[in-house]
């Protein structure tokens, strides 16, 4: 610190450029406010007052001097303070925690400079047992069970400054490891064993339990009350188990022990056969033996999981189904209910095997095929083959007629082999459908024609044929190969009433069975005469010329009319007009010096029309004179 003032005194010179002895009074005063009071160092405290000066020294292990001024400002000690020595902790604890540790606490130490560290040395004999500690508790392991242990800590300072040894902790005992005198195991049945033991915890804390472990296999028993024996189960029969029973005070003492032990025997089954006779039966034989002194052996048998009772050996099981593998599991059992089990498997002699096909032939006919192999040695195979209780063949193939369209079908084959195996398959299959077939009357209906549209789809069956058309009796349009389309029916009488049918054939029936769509209609009226035109009518009109405008034109009248056509040629163009029956008669009217040319035709309602007439020629000349 005098360094660093002295340094911001030499500062102050150069910047200011004042006289030496000035500028150390200015910076007394100066560093006396702007500093604090007190100025610390790493181990050493500095306390000046308002001029900068030095008062206090004090440093961190408690020592200390003050200083006083004299008249002249010279500074002298007046008072000087020792420093503080470090002093132990006074109170050891030793708590045991196992037989082979203990926790050591103890009070912090005082005095002295900064923080402490701690030396824990053994009583009697002073080894350090650890150092360098920076806490006032620590765990001592590795010890000796059942042993004396003392301890005393000594502390030491920042500086490195040591305390004498602290007041050696009570000495306390660990505890003792607890003991198995013995551990014994008996076999009780195959599957069972007891184990037994005699354990102590001298000099301990109290047992806390016991842990049992199996080899080989995992056992469930752990940790253990403290009891002394335990039944184990579930084992293996005729097998050597080892165990391992450890025991434990709860403070991580622990001491074991080991025993082997073999399970008895359980009754054995050799030989054990399942060797099949049919199709539906098969023959278990066996020998049994009982290893130990149990008593006469019962047996038991399992088929998959299916009981069959208390047997003996040989057993013959029926009712079997053919071509299977079946599983058995015997069991033989003793008086005392110990048991030994084997298995066996066999598969019955296969059925005969059997295929049935199905096949449409037509709306009306289906063929039936069909064929069967036998295993070597069961002989020929004969077939039954039926539709529903009808026996339809026993031999393929056969073709089933006189069946509807478009319905379904099955049928079941029945073989049967010379020892009496049985065998079935079944099959199913719809005839084809009836083609569809529609006819309608056209547009066009005259007295002597008619038009007629059809059309016709396969719908699922196996594909149209032809089509044909017949009036009556008689075929107008025969094996047409097209669809659809129209036909007109020509060489039909007037007003007469007609039937027309439609046939439509597929490729499973090109001329059999088909089916129809009829239509009846009536053709047209006869068309009306031709009328013939009379003239132009009206005073001072004479035939071929008309000398006044407007004029009539008139014709004759046709039966069965129900309007007329008149037609006025002039030059490249031609007028029609209307006239409804029974009116014969239109007024006409043109320019003087022109030709006009008629004729008229007949239409009955159903607008059939006549031929037109002979056309009229009729030159207009006002007042009978033509330019």
């Amino acid at each position: 610190m005098h360094r660093e003032v002295s340094s911001r005194i030499r500062q102050i010179e150069r910047v200011f450029a004042i006289a030496s002895t000035q500028a150390k009074r200015i910076c007394a005063v100066f560093f006396g406010f702007l500093l604090a009071a007190t100025v610390s160092a790493s181990s050493v405290t500095y306390t000046y007052d308002e001029l900068g000066r030095l008062k206090i020294t004090t440093y961190d292990d408690g020592a200390s001097t003050t200083y006083t001024l004299d008249a002249a400002g010279n500074r002298k000690a007046v008072v000087m303070v020792a420093a503080t020595p470090v002093h132990a902790p006074t109170t050891v604890t030793a708590t045991v925690v196992s037989g082979t540790s203990l926790n050591l606490t103890w009070n912090a130490a005082t005095g002295g400079t900064g923080s402490y560290t701690y030396v824990v040395s053994a009583s009697p004999g002073g080894a350090v047992v650890k150092s360098g500690l920076t806490t006032t508790t620590t765990v001592i392991t590795g010890l000796t069970p059942h042993t004396s242990y003392s301890y005393t800590v000594q502390a030491i300072d920042t500086d490195g400054t040591p305390s004498s040894q602290s007041p050696a902790s009570t000495a306390v005992f660990t505890y003792a490891l607890p003991v198995i005198s013995s551990f014994t195991g008996t076999a009780n049945s195959t599957t069972a064993i007891t184990l037994n033991w005699a354990a102590s915890d001298v000099n301990g804390p109290g047992l806390g339990n016991y842990t049992l472990i199996r080899a080989p296999g995992t056992l469930n028993a752990s940790p253990l009350s403290t009891a002394t024996s335990y039944p184990d189960s579930g084992l293996v029969p005729n097998t050597s188990y080892t165990y391992t029973l450890t025991a434990n005070d709860g403070h991580t003492d622990i001491t074991s022990a080991s025993a082997t032990v073999r399970t008895l025997a359980l009754p054995s089954i050799t030989g054990f056969t399942a060797t099949p006779t049919s199709s539906s039966k098969m023959t278990l034989s066996w020998t049994g033996t009982d290893a130990g002194p149990q008593g006469a052996l019962t047996y038991t048998l399992l088929r998959g999981s299916t009981s069959l009772g208390t047997v003996t050996s040989p057993f013959v099981d029926t009712g079997l189904a053919a071509n299977t593998s079946y599983t058995y599991t015997l069991t033989a059992t003793d008086v005392l209910s110990e048991q030994g089990t084997a298995s066996a498997t066999g598969a019955t002699y296969a059925l005969p095997v059997v295929s049935l096909t199905a096949s449409q032939t037509s709306t009306s006919t289906m063929t039936l095929t069909f064929s069967g192999s036998d295993a070597p040695g069961q002989g020929a195979l004969t077939y039954s083959l039926m539709r529903g209780s009808t026996v339809l063949s026993t031999t393929s193939p056969y073709v089933d007629v006189g069946l509807s369209p478009s319905t379904p079908y099955s049928y079941t084959l029945t073989a049967n082999d010379a020892v009496g195996d049985t065998s079935s398959a079944s099959a199913s299959n719809t005839t084809y459908p009836l083609p569809t077939a529609t006819l309608a009357v056209g547009n066009s209906v005259t007295s002597n024609s008619v038009l007629l549209d059809y059309s016709a789809f396969d719908n699922g069956g196996p594909g149209l044929s032809s089509v044909s058309i017949f009036l009556g009796a008689s075929c107008i349009l025969c094996n047409s190969t097209a669809p659809s389309g129209s036909f007109t029916a020509t060489g039909l009488s007037p007003s007469t009433p007609y039937t027309f049918t439609l046939y439509a054939y597929d490729t499973a029936n090109p001329t059999g069975t088909s089916v129809a769509s009829t239509v009846n209609v009536t053709t047209a009226a006869a068309a009306p005469s031709v009328p013939s035109i009379i003239g132009p009518l009206g005073a001072g009109q004479t035939f071929g010329t008309v000398t006044a405008s407007p004029w009539v034109v008139s014709w004759t009248t046709s039966p069965g009319a129900s309007y007329y056509i008149l037609q006025n040629i002039f030059g490249p163009s031609t007028t029609n007009y209307t006239i409804t029956a029974p009116n014969n008669q239109s007024i006409q009217s043109g320019t003087n010096g022109l030709d006009y040319v008629f004729q008229v035709q007949a239409c009955n309602s159903a607008n059939q029309c006549s031929a037109f007439s002979t056309s009229v020629d009729i030159t207009y000349c006002d007042g009978g004179v033509c330019p």
